[in-house]
């Protein structure tokens, strides 16, 4: 079946963001549109069209079960529109570059360009327009109240350079683990895990994928401020008390403990570490994680590649997310708070804390917060099934594990086996739930 090669160009946005997928032409416009929202930072939860011209006619695809890929493109057509939210600003050109001369796993991500869209925004207008309101903050030219509490409304927590960042570029892999994520066609070639760059599975238990914290400080104060003096989390048996003032608070002794993996992966960083062409750990630098925390004896399979070590994967990009760890010039780095930190285990703690729990989905936020009161419940720590969603546990539990703040209860490791907290991570689990 041929191989499509895909532009996406979101239209009036600049800088230009534009994406350029492959898919095979037999690919459903149900999952076409799949990977469309993925790859722009769509959340998918509003109604979309997806439209084609011919002969100055418009056709609309108010059934997308019944098309493919090649429907789209037939009759000589190489261009079609995906409008999602109709009533907001937001139109994405289907640009056909041509097929593909040889065949790969599909579908693929080929290039990224400019930032993921905030769909918060009426469009990429108004999008642009606040990214010019912070850089002009940042370069001092209008510090005004109203200047500054447009942006504050907007990305409340966030200082101005991540504003900015936010606004005018996105990591290429967060971007493909998404795409892989969302959609699952069963158009995948069979991918090979001893190829240190294969791309990741599809599956949300491969993509952590990890939010920035403004959306998550907000929610969760929201979250507890909503609870009635006596009540606990959902799903979660009643206590004495309540569980944040009974936890263990971090002292050096637990921080150490919390951080001690987190603390010898630095370590091995040191003055930068080489990366695939793909941007993943070396082999030898995987194997050396995964032995570290204590991996290599439980996991089943060749712990020695980070696209199929799963924890290995989470806990490098959680220690991105914290920004201890940054990826650039083909290298990953120590950055300069990780410099600070990594012999300072408490503060490093409680840095760490204030960028947890991970989340998959940043508009679902009840998941991960129930996990950790979950945790925090000695009476009953094992999530009750169906509470949580499969990704969002794995994220945290997977991440939790290597940092060495659960305790295995089994001879391999296992996402969904009943676990403990350690003291350390007792101690880690009530400075997050006492921060909100």
């Amino acid at each position: 079946m041929p191989i499509a090669a895909l532009l996406l160009s979101v239209t009036g946005s600049l800088p230009g963001i534009t994406r350029t997928i492959t898919v095979r032409t037999d690919m459903p416009l149900t999952d076409l549109a799949e990977a469309v929202e993925a790859v722009l930072g769509f959340s998918g939860r509003s109604p979309h069209l997806l439209m084609t011209s011919t002969g100055g006619s418009r056709q609309v695809w108010e059934d997308e079960t019944t098309g493919t890929v090649a429907d789209l493109f037939r009759e000589d057509r190489a261009f079609a529109v995906f409008r999602y939210h109709p009533p907001r600003n937001w139109h994405v050109g289907i640009e056909l570059l041509g097929y593909a001369g040889v065949d790969m796993p599909t579908p693929l991500l080929i290039e990224v360009a400019g930032p993921d869209v905030v769909e918060a925004c009426n469009g990429p207008e108004e999008m642009m327009r606040l990214r010019d309101a912070a850089r002009d903050f940042l370069a001092g030219i209008d510090r005004s109240p109203a200047n500054s509490a447009e942006l504050n409304d907007r990305f409340p927590h966030l200082s101005p350079n991540q504003m900015l960042r936010r606004l005018t570029t996105v990591d290429d892999v967060v971007v493909a683990e998404r795409l892989a994520q969302r959609v699952r066609s069963g158009n995948e070639a069979p991918l090979s895990f001893d190829d240190e760059d294969a791309p990741l599975p599809p599956g949300p238990e491969n993509t952590p994928d990890p939010v920035q914290n403004s959306v998550l400080r907000q929610a969760i104060e929201k979250f507890f401020d909503g609870l009635e003096p006596d009540a606990v989390a959902p799903g979660m048996a009643a206590h004495d008390g309540d569980i944040r003032e009974n936890l263990p608070e971090l002292d050096e002794k637990s921080a150490e403990t919390a951080t001690e993996h987190i603390r010898w992966v630095l370590d091995l960083v040191g003055e930068g570490r080489p990366l695939t062409p793909s941007g993943y750990l070396k082999p030898v630098d995987v194997t050396a994680i995964a032995e570290r925390i204590g991996l290599d004896e439980r996991w089943r399979g060749k712990a020695n590649r980070e696209n199929s070590t799963l924890p290995v994967l989470i806990l490098r990009q959680a220690m991105e997310h914290f920004e201890l760890l940054e990826r650039r010039g083909g290298r990953i780095h120590v950055t300069e708070a990780g410099q600070r930190l990594k012999n300072r285990p408490l503060e490093l703690a409680r840095h760490v804390a204030a960028y947890l729990p991970l989340l998959s989905d940043p508009d679902d936020l009840a998941p991960s917060i129930t996990q950790m009161w979950a945790w925090a419940n000695e009476i009953d720590s094992d999530p009750e099934p169906g509470l949580l969603m499969a990704a969002t546990h794995v994220d945290n539990h997977q991440l939790f594990l290597a940092m060495g703040a659960l305790d295995h209860s089994t001879d391999f490791w296992d996402v969904f086996a009943p676990t403990r907290l350690t003291e350390g991570g007792k101690a880690l689990v009530g400075e997050i739930l006492r921060r909100f």
